[in-house]
Formats: C-alpha cells, structure tokens, sequence
C-alpha cells in the first residue's frame, strides 16, 4: 500500500487494509492471533504506545490472502495531514510490523488540486469562450487549459 486519502472526521468509512511481505506478494495470516492497525504522525516512535492515534484491530476479508479492513470511529481522524500507518501481527513467539504506507486526511474545506481547479473550470467553459476571452493568452490560464507541463 502506498497512500490512502480519507476526508476529515470520515466515520464508518472502511480503509481496505493488504498484509504483504518485503517483496510486496500478499501474505497468509491465518496463523496470526494478534492482528492491528497502527497510525501514528510523522517524527513519532511508533513502537511508544502513547504515540500511536489508532493501535486497534480490525477485520480480515481474507486472512489466507491477506486482506482486511479498519472502520474509522468517531475521533480517529479529527485533524486533517498526513499519517503512517502499518499493520502490526503476532502469534506465539513471532511479532511482525509491515511496510508503513501513508494515509492522508483531507480537509475538503482546505484543499485543492490544480487538476481540480481546471477541470472544474475548464468544464463549464464552451470552446468559443475559451478562444475569444483575452484571458486566453496568459501563460496561467493558458497552462490550466492545456493542463500540461511546467508554467513558461
């Protein structure tokens, strides 16, 4: 897993969860007892319980296959940035901490992309508009029409 985006204070919302091993191949857990979600923000130990946002269990879809679920409560995600997470199993005698992956929390309110901003734009616009407005020829808007490449 690379980066999941949830929105702010999302509740209910499942993130869909893939243990797999160093070469990235879906591992069986079906012998694991112990199986967790850990989050923490960045610059944090996550090793130091009191550091972990979540640091519970959630459900497997296919413990065979190696997939699962968390369901966001009330209060997991409260603050809008950028998180770690990991999945964290153990059963007699073994403990493994997986890759950490990313989860951004958006805040709709305060975030944008570029991409957002000109297809939104861009679609209310008929050709004719965007050809005859004098706009059209300023290197922003012409970039955002285009949605190409560097700004000249």
């Amino acid at each position: 897993m690379d980066k999941i985006t949830i929105p702010k204070a999302d509740v209910g919302y499942n993130i869909t969860l893939t243990a797999t091993d160093s070469a990235g191949v879906a591992k069986d857990c079906s012998t694991y007892t112990t199986y967790k979600l850990q989050v923490w923000k960045p610059g944090l130990d996550p090793d130091v319980a009191a550091n972990l946002t979540i640091d519970s269990a959630f459900s497997w879809t296919s413990a065979a296959g190696g997939t699962g679920y968390y369901t966001i409560a009330t209060g997991n995600f409260a603050t809008a940035g950028l998180y770690h997470a990991r999945i964290f199993l153990s059963k007699t005698g073994v403990e493994e901490k997986l890759s950490t992956f990313a989860i951004v929390v958006a805040d709709p309110t305060l975030y944008v992309t570029v991409d957002e901003v000109r297809v939104s734009w861009v679609s209310r616009l008929t050709p004719q508009m965007i050809l005859s407005s004098p706009c059209a020829r300023t290197p922003l808007i012409s970039w955002i029409i285009t949605a190409g490449g560097p700004l000249p």
